[in-house]
């Protein structure tokens, strides 16, 4: 970044599954679970745009677990819009429309479908809500910290991640907890939200429910959920011309690609917060994945 040579880069964007991202890490960890516990069945409900859709019905598929996934029409979006961002996942993803409360009574019904042959279904909130994911994200950030030991590098002042379901923040922020404990350098965390909404209740109260989950002694301060809202436009999926350029100008000048829906987002609230950082210790953006169909399914709706 001009004027800081001192900004790096967490490629989960690279993670070598799929499209990739932080989801992968979310998507090990939650396998994981179910098969510890006997889960042959997985229903969840998404949003138009996503890239969970595409990796974790084959990931589930390659162990033996039966998915359903329901597809809420938000943002709203032509049907064939729709169907040309879904196409070739396959028939375990349903397509509903807008209703939420529809989408919750066709989970039960999922579930109850997939009971009746014997697969025992695992029903998770939407961006993988629960604390196997959590503890997915967790791990990332530890091998992050990891990476700057062996490395001999200091670890980074702050982290910027890009906040929707808040799964990945949750996790950050416990692992951040456990590495203070054992006497580690504070890390300050930066959510920056793309999905409107309480995103510091519901952070929250993913990380108390990991904690009971994990059966941590420690907590995670509730002021350390630090939350950006200021680059959500009109909501969910729509960004500024002012983002999409800046994604060009970033490919352009260092081949890192990121779209305006997510990922950009986060970059634009960590250039303009750049001359406060202080210190010498680096600055990281954690690259959380890039969502290739963001031109069909994003909106230019914030001027």
């Amino acid at each position: 970044m001009p004027g800081h040579s001192r900004v790096l880069i967490k490629r989960d964007d690279l993670s070598g599954f799929g499209r990739g991202g932080v989801k992968t890490r979310k998507i090990e960890h939650l396998i994981g679970h179910m098969q510890r516990h006997g889960h042959r069945g997985f229903v969840t409900v998404l949003a138009n745009i996503t890239n969970l859709g595409h990796d974790i019905v084959p990931a589930l598929a390659k162990f033996g677990i039966e998915a359903s996934v329901l597809v809420v029409d938000e943002p709203r979006l032509a049907p064939e819009l729709r169907k040309a961002a879904f196409a070739g996942i396959g028939p375990e993803v349903r397509l509903l429309g807008p209703s939420r409360v529809l989408a919750a009574v066709r989970m039960v019904r999922a579930a109850r479908e997939l009971s009746k042959r014997h697969a025992r279904p695992l029903i998770v909130l939407p961006g993988l809500m629960h604390p196997a994911g959590v503890v997915g994200n967790a791990c990332g950030f530890l091998e992050m910290a990891s990476q700057f030991r062996d490395t001999r590098r200091e670890l980074p002042h702050s982290v910027y991640i890009t906040v929707s379901s808040g799964t990945t923040l949750a996790g950050f922020l416990i692992a951040e907890q456990a590495l203070r404990r054992e006497g580690g350098t504070p890390i300050r965390i930066v959510g920056v939200q793309v999905y409107p909404g309480l995103a510091k209740g519901r952070i929250l109260g993913l990380i108390r429910w990991t904690e009971r989950f994990l059966g941590l002694e420690g907590r995670v301060p509730a002021e350390r959920v630090e939350i950006v809202a200021s680059e959500l436009c009109l909501g969910f999926g729509s960004y500024s011309p002012e983002h999409a350029r800046m994604c060009s100008t970033l490919a352009a000048d260092s081949g890192v690609t990121v779209d305006p829906i997510f990922g950009g987002k986060t970059w634009a609230v960590m250039a303009s917060r750049m001359p406060d950082e202080a210190g010498d210790r680096p600055v990281l953006y954690w690259h959380c994945g890039y969502t290739p169909d963001w031109p069909i399914v994003g909106q230019a709706a914030c001027k």
